[in-house]
């Protein structure tokens, strides 16, 4: 059993002496993934063509060479910041091979945000769209530690792409990887707004998914079977569901270079995907977009469209049209990624996501992180389950960078706390009934209000504002900014554009609110923080577009 009296936190936020048991099936670290594959198969599909398991490793070697030649060693942390493609795939498993710490930036954040993590990160070396290394090269001096900027992408004439083709042929010495080092920073927001780096090392990553493999599952999960994600491959999460969880179980893996549902469709009917990981918006317009219907989806056989409320209207036309249940889940960045969920071929009770995977046990915790009797809501927590051949296996992260008080806060008493609350019924399937961290789920995107409160709060228009998630049929929630303007502040549609501007100019797109609500007032607790259920019943009065 791994508890926390076993270990201690750092300085650096991280849990020191961890010693989980070796993972009992499968690769052991990423470094290995490729080992004993067979070298004709297929491996990862893009713009640009294929590349069998025998060229990726060609590939890998090639690009660990070249990384290597630039002075990076053991311990260093690169970054990257781009759109799908299979020079990316490559990247990331050649920072593996040489020990290097991955930090995958999100190409939709704006460039503060991008700054932040790449900053907190101290990130040696970025490769990147040539439009994001323009950007950034930019605000190069604001990042000491970044030494080179490489362009990526299909193109064979960017740099990232022209250094491995200089390098096929040789390679550079493998590391003795530790497989409990940091091999990879994910980053989230907290309750300050500002983002926090929880770190992963090659165990927590190939644990969850030869975990999530072993667990006869199916679906998604079934070995040799062609896979795909809509979401980005620099969020690690898509790193793990894709290209990662493919090469693990001899699959092959599509990177696709459209989003949008119809172009998801085109890559589908293309390239015969057979496993899709998406948001529940892409789901909804296969079943629902009248040009999507005469589309040949037939490949397509199962897929997980986690992360959203709303989607139990999609199950019976998805079984409708593809012949197994759509599949739910629940994760976390932390974990690195699936917690629990469905299967493909049963659907969960209602209200339910589904049973946790074999490698881990679910509890509902009190406040002291004590397990509460079956059916009680409490906070949700994570651990290693504690018998059978997985017991003391898993790990999740190591903890958040640099935050020990944030690490403390979420491992206790031998858990891994989630900020989620939920609940396990008599037959061990997880439910999720609120968040403690009021996270908003934006088609399958994690918004956090605190980063949006705090751009709004430095408005000259606005004394305080508070953001709440609003349900939404598509989405599952959209963004609603409840505001408490400055005296003599015009309720105008010209308002609208400046916030927007405003927060577009320091958040994603994604973040920004997709509705505004002016109130007189806003409801604090006796802790002076808002009341944010009692907010939702305060008379507003909503700002709409001219």
């Amino acid at each position: 059993m791994v508890t926390t009296q076993d270990y201690s936190i750092g300085a650096d936020g991280l849990v020191h002496g961890l010693h989980p048991r070796p993972i009992p099936q499968g690769p052991a670290t990423v470094a290995r993934i490729l080992e004993g594959c067979n070298p004709d198969h297929v491996a990862l599909i893009d713009a640009t063509g294929e590349l069998t398991y025998g060229e990726l490793d060609r590939y890998v070697r090639a690009a660990a060479s070249g990384l290597a030649a630039m002075g990076l060693q053991q311990g260093d942390p690169i970054a990257a910041c781009c759109v799908n493609h299979s020079a990316m795939i490559v990247a990331f498993l050649a920072s593996q091979r040489l020990g290097l710490v991955w930090n995958g930036v999100n190409r939709v954040l704006a460039d503060a945000e991008k700054c932040a993590q790449l900053l907190d990160a101290e990130a040696r070396l970025l490769l990147a769209d040539p439009t994001v290394a323009e950007a950034l090269a930019a605000r190069k001096a604001d990042l000491p530690k970044l030494d080179r900027i490489l362009t990526t992408g299909t193109d064979a004439t960017l740099e990232w792409p022209t250094l491995i083709a200089g390098n096929l042929g040789k390679d550079a010495a493998a590391a003795e990887i530790d497989p409990f080092a940091p091999a990879a920073l994910s980053y989230t927001s907290g309750t300050t707004g500002l983002p926090k780096g929880a770190v992963h090392t090659q165990h927590s990553i190939m644990a969850f998914i030869n975990g999530a493999i072993a667990s006869n599952r199916g679906g998604i999960w079934q070995a040799g079977i062609r896979r795909s994600v809509t979401i980005a491959l620099t969020i690690l999460n898509g790193m793990t569901y894709g290209p990662l969880a493919a090469l693990a179980s001899g699959g092959s893996f599509v990177s696709m270079d459209r989003v949008d549902s119809i172009g998801v469709a085109e890559w589908i009917a293309r390239t015969r995907i057979q496993a899709l990981c998406c948001t529940p918006p892409t789901i909804h317009d296969f079943l629902f977009k009248d040009s999507l219907q005469a589309m040949d989806l037939s490949s397509l056989a199962y897929a997980m469209a986690g992360g959203a409320a709303g989607s139990a209207e999609l199950y019976e036309p998805f079984r409708a049209r593809f012949g197994s249940e759509l599949i739910n889940e629940y994760g976390m960045t932390e974990a690195p990624s699936g917690v629990a969920g469905s299967r493909c071929d049963q659907l969960p009770p209602d209200k339910c996501v589904g049973k946790p995977y074999s490698h881990l046990e679910i509890a509902a915790l009190d406040d002291n992180a004590v397990p509460l009797p079956q059916g009680e809501t409490g906070e949700i927590g994570i651990r290693a389950i504690q018998t059978g051949p997985w017991a003391g296996v898993f790990t999740g992260m190591r903890g958040y960078w640099r935050q020990p008080e944030e690490t403390a806060a979420t491992f206790r008493n031998g858990w891994m706390c989630t900020g989620d609350l939920g609940f396990l019924d008599l037959e061990g399937n997880l439910a999720i009934v609120g968040r403690k961290k009021e996270m908003i789920i934006r088609g399958g995107a994690n918004v956090y209000p605190a980063e949006i409160e705090r751009v709004l709060r430095l408005r000259p228009e606005i004394q305080d504002a508070v953001v709440l998630g609003i349900a939404d049929q598509r989405l599952g929630e959209i963004v609603g900014a409840w505001l408490l303007l400055n005296d003599g502040v015009d309720e105008s549609p010209e308002l609208i554009k400046q916030l927007t501007d405003a927060c577009a100019g320091q958040l994603a797109r994604y973040k920004v609110p997709a509705r505004w609500l002016i109130v007189d007032n806003i409801p604090r607790n006796a802790m002076n923080k808002p009341d944010r259920k009692l907010l939702r019943t305060v008379p507003a009065r909503e700002l709409v577009q001219a």
